[in-house]
């Protein structure tokens, strides 16, 4: 970002800033303007992914939410054997339109194989999708943050995804999630937790069976439900 031309505000303390929640979460500066689309994950949560994707392969990583691609790139740098693809609606702030080509520019010039393509979730998911290589095996859920739309967007990655994918969902608790997490965590077949040392609160869906060394990692972004300010429950 800063080859071109952009200076990076991630990672922050909001006691050092007068309580802004909005701090931690990544945003884009140039000539002293900040660059108007919706934000990117914080640092804290790229370490999460990094730690995920250090025991952990998908082949196919789908994202909702593209912004300027801070998390696209960063999971395409991640899994350099992977295929990302993000769908962005290109509709949040005036330069959000911007945003998916700065992220297709920087893909191309780190050589890694992710892109960003304009569509609408859910009608658009599947044409997207298609240009993965299989179904998907991680998604990402970043898109628009209202209950009903978190709930749209599992549907329709889940009808086309691997039966094995795993699903992160942002911001669950800061934009008030909850409710439609607590629904999709209803399937008896899957299991769900809010990773409380994330500091927008992410959510994690995943099989029931999965391999112990990515438990370990959910377990390290996690918080004794006793002590949480959120209690999911089946």
């Amino acid at each position: 970002y800063s080859a071109m031309g952009f200076t990076v505000r991630t990672g922050l303390n909001p006691y050092h800033f007068q309580g802004s929640r909005d701090v931690p979460f990544t945003a884009l500066f140039r000539e002293g303007g900040v660059m108007q689309t919706g934000g990117g994950i914080a640092l804290q949560e790229v370490f999460f992914f990094q730690s995920l994707f250090e025991v952990y392969q998908p082949k196919n990583i789908f994202i909702v939410g593209n912004a300027f691609g801070w998390s696209t790139i960063a999971l395409g740098l991640m899994n350099p054997q992977s295929k990302v693809i993000a769908i962005d609606a290109g509709t949040e702030g005036a330069d959000n339109m911007a945003g998916i080509d700065l992220t297709n520019k920087l893909s191309e010039s780190l050589k890694i194989n992710a892109r960003a393509i304009l569509g609408y979730s859910p009608q658009d998911v599947p044409r997207v999708a298609s240009h993965l290589d299989g179904p998907i095996d991680f998604a990402f859920i970043d898109g628009l943050h209202t209950n009903e739309q978190q709930l749209k967007d599992y549907i329709s990655i889940k009808a086309i995804a691997s039966p094995n994918c795993i699903y992160a969902f942002h911001d669950v608790i800061n934009w008030n999630l909850i409710d439609s997490f607590k629904q999709i965590a209803s399937d008896p077949n899957i299991t769900a937790r809010v990773l409380m040392r994330t500091p927008s609160g992410m959510g994690i869906v995943h099989p029931a069976e999965i391999q112990p060394n990515i438990l370990e990692v959910f377990d390290a972004f996690s918080q004794d439900l006793e002590s949480a300010p959120v209690h999911l429950s089946k």
